[in-house]
């Protein structure tokens, strides 16, 4: 087998059709020539989560469903792949299946791809959306659960239990929203829906671009809440509207943030943060929290493609005695004790 072969080759080969996702924080797809630049070394990736990519490859043959299977890849200092990881999972395809992905897998063929290296299962909530957007884009029916959401958005179906809602259906739905509902009278009911449904419809919206009424919507409940849990479902929802990120960061950076706010900032809105001047109030506010948490948050900073160049330009101007100049100081020291114990 070759040493350069690579996920491409594998799924080219067998005449199998395939997409790429990512899995970090959002589940978003990654274009397949991009992702073969990616695979290749020649990019870094551009969604690292604690040094790693989460990576979800979805096949299939003309007669058969699509099978799905998820890789956590190692990354190296510059966010690109590990290509000794990436190397020992395509050998391992290739070993197995030699090159046939064409047909329908077999238990003991899903079993065996289950049981390569790297292999990482996501949350409920990713998966869910993953199933939606790929049956979505292959055209395929939506879940059997989808018409029970539909009802109880669109009808207000108050006879209806939203417990009994399906966390599928509700995927389907927010996926297909702006295509087949109405999106004005979703967004006027949000402020309605239960604590716990409201919650989980942010988690899900946060994996699509949404329209602007649904934003404007999102933004408005934002201002106006002070439940913590309703406000972090807020930031999550609006993570994927770059115009009302931006709105949601700058405000929320305007008083004493929450912890969970930083997290969740610093996770999802680095389109926010490519902007110098919120770079530096969110800089300034992680430098006063724990210098356990100043390292994780300015850590999966320096991570992010978008944004390490101008970090890095930054920090070299950094002065020592600024906030953020003293918790990068301490920062450094701590690696450096780590690294000569």
């Amino acid at each position: 087998m070759e040493k350069d072969v690579n996920f491409k080759d594998i799924f080219t080969r067998s005449g199998a059709q395939y997409l790429v996702y990512d899995l970090g924080r959002r589940v978003q797809p990654i274009d397949n020539n991009l992702f073969h630049t990616i695979e290749q070394g020649q990019a870094a990736y551009p969604h690292p989560v604690q040094g790693h990519a989460h990576i979800g490859f979805i096949f299939w043959h003309h007669i058969s469903e699509p099978f799905m299977c998820f890789f956590k890849l190692p990354l190296d200092t510059q966010s690109c792949i590990n290509m000794e990881a990436k190397l020992a999972i395509v050998q391992h395809i290739h070993q197995q299946f030699k090159h046939d992905l064409t047909q329908e897998l077999s238990q003991e063929q899903q079993e065996q791809l289950g049981q390569l290296p790297f292999v990482f299962k996501p949350p409920q909530d990713k998966l869910a959306s993953l199933h939606a957007q790929i049956s979505y884009q292959l055209k395929q029916a939506p879940s059997q659960y989808y018409q029970e959401v539909v009802t109880y958005f669109e009808h207000h179906d108050t006879q209806q239990k939203w417990e009994n809602l399906g966390l599928q259906g509700l995927a389907d739905f927010c996926v297909r929203m702006t295509q087949h509902h109405d999106v004005n009278q979703i967004s006027q009911s949000l402020d309605r829906l239960p604590e716990a449904l409201f919650e989980a419809f942010c988690h899900q919206i946060e994996h699509i671009q949404i329209p602007s009424h649904l934003a404007q919507a999102l933004w408005e409940i934002l201002q106006k809440t002070q439940i913590k849990s309703i406000q972090n479902a807020c930031l999550r929802g609006l993570s994927s509207d770059v115009a009302y990120s931006t709105q949601a960061v700058t405000y929320l950076l305007n008083d004493t943030v929450e912890l969970d706010h930083l997290i969740i900032i610093g996770a999802r809105h680095e389109y926010a943060l490519a902007q110098p001047e919120l770079r530096q109030r969110y800089l300034n506010a992680i430098a006063e929290q724990d210098p356990h948490v100043f390292e994780k948050l300015f850590c999966e900073l320096l991570a992010l493609p978008l944004l390490k160049h101008s970090l890095h330009r930054e920090l070299a101007q950094l002065s020592p005695s600024s906030l953020v100049g003293r918790a990068v100081c301490q920062l450094n020291q701590q690696l450096l004790e780590r690294s000569t114990a």
